[in-house]
């Protein structure tokens, strides 16, 4: 993510020229005197502090370092309150690191901070943007990163200041967000003028801008039904189960991953999805088309991802990762099962062995998780070979081992009591194999 802010420092040098040409000698000096729009006093601010934001820092060099220091720097574009309350944010951080020198703190360390305080514990919904919004202003993009991932997890789905942001930053925001989840924020603030929001929606969760004659929010409603995917938003997720978790398994270590953001179906290939792209339907229960189609290989399932990135002009496709998977089937929780910690409520979102008469379903479960993603009633081939310990699954956008003897399923299905159901079970069998326990979903990236 790259904030601009050139305009910004280039203003502000511009009324620097024009109202503060003395310098002075500031070998020894501990603060900076800046004066910020709308204030009547300067506000001192440490040098330290003044390095951590690159718009003043630049501004800094452009007259050749620290050496030499205007009487008053002047900074036009953002008020006197918000300047002020960034700036106490700052030394609010330094005084937790116990810093002598924030700008010489190692970017972990500042990273985690930042982490720290800008928790939704700390800071309101319009606390928390007025410091997003400080930290664009001032370039200071790690905060800006954090405090929009830390809003729109907690407060997406309030009436907000949302609207009242630039489009740099609800762009960010929104990326964020699932398609679903971005829904709720349109709603909680329905009666704001969202059209803006939805243009910016459709460039980052479809590659899209809308065609002449639509409305920005009616083509966005039409593609979130059609399409048939749901953007998840790059990051870093949790996977596997804690050990104290009930029927925790050996092969589920915990563990951090970090994903690209990824667009994968919402439901399993249906029966009439496969036939349409093959001219079969290997299916052992053969019904109407959203039936998800079953009684694939792993090997078929491969074919078919290869065959319909041939026939699309505008996308590939591929199996998701296990990682990717267990993401979207979680659903942004943390919990053993995607409706909690036990299987009380399970059969709303997952078919499984209670709530079948040992047979297929259609495709969609009864509600989709608050991603916007449908379990299935067979279990879901992914890319990785199996590893009992989790082999390749660090680092960005892990694909499992180079090589084994079987691949990752995940899901459970009409068969599976409901342990085999929880978000981090995981099973294996050879990619040769088959039955009618057996189908997939697909991710796609654009052409």
């Amino acid at each position: 993510m790259i904030i601009k802010y050139f305009r910004a420092y280039l203003l502000s040098f511009v009324a620097f020229c024009l109202l503060c040409p003395t310098l002075h000698a500031a070998d020894s000096a501990d603060t900076i005197k800046v004066l910020s729009e709308g204030s009547s006093r300067p506000h001192e601010v440490p040098v330290d502090i003044v390095k951590m934001c690159p718009v003043l820092d630049n501004m800094m060099e452009g007259l050749g370092g620290y050496k030499a220091i205007p009487e008053v720097l002047p900074i036009l574009g953002i008020k006197a309150a918000l300047f002020t309350q960034f700036i106490d944010f700052l030394k609010a951080i330094k005084t937790a690191l116990g810093a002598k020198d924030l700008s010489e703190v190692t970017k972990p360390a500042l990273r985690n901070a930042f982490e720290a305080e800008l928790l939704p514990q700390k800071n309101d919904s319009a606390q928390l943007l007025r410091l997003i919004t400080a930290a664009n202003f001032l370039g200071v993009n790690e905060a800006v990163a954090i405090g929009t991932k830390n809003w729109a997890k907690n407060y997406a789905k309030m009436p907000s200041g949302f609207n009242d942001l630039n489009d740099a930053l609800k762009e960010v925001i929104i990326g964020h967000l699932t398609p679903k989840e971005f829904m709720a924020l349109v709603s909680a603030n329905a009666r704001e003028d969202l059209e803006g929001s939805f243009n910016i929606a459709l460039k980052v969760h479809y590659d899209e801008t809308v065609p002449e004659g639509e409305t920005a929010k009616h083509y966005y409603e039409n593609l979130r039904q059609i399409s048939g995917f749901v953007r998840i938003p790059g990051g870093q997720y949790e996977i596997g189960s804690p050990e104290t978790e009930l029927n925790h398994r050996d092969n589920e270590k915990l563990h951090r991953v970090t994903l690209s953001p990824f667009s994968i179906m919402e439901a399993t290939v249906t029966q009439e999805d496969y036939e349409k792209v093959t001219g079969t339907n290997p299916s052992y229960d053969q019904k109407t088309g959203n039936y998800p189609v079953e009684n694939v290989t792993w090997i078929d399932a491969e074919a078919f991802a290869k065959k319909k990135s041939q026939n699309d002009p505008n996308y590939n496709y591929r199996l998701p990762t296990e990682a990717e998977i267990e993401v979207a089937f979680r659903g942004g929780t943390k919990t053993a099962y995607v409706s909690g910690d036990d299987e009380a409520s399970i059969d709303k979102y997952v078919w499984y062995d209670k709530n079948l008469e040992n047979k297929t379903h259609p495709a969609k479960s009864t509600h989709d998780n608050d991603y916007g993603i449908y379990r299935s009633s067979v279990w879901e081939w992914t890319q990785d070979w199996y590893d009992k310990d989790y082999c390749g699954s660090e680092g960005l956008d892990p694909i499992g081992p180079t090589k084994g003897s079987s691949r990752v399923i995940r899901g459970g299905s009409f068969c599976s009591n409901a342990q085999c159901c929880r978000s981090a079970y995981r099973s294996s069998v050879s990619p040769a194999r088959h039955g009618s326990f057996l189908g997939f979903r697909l991710v796609r990236t654009k052409k």
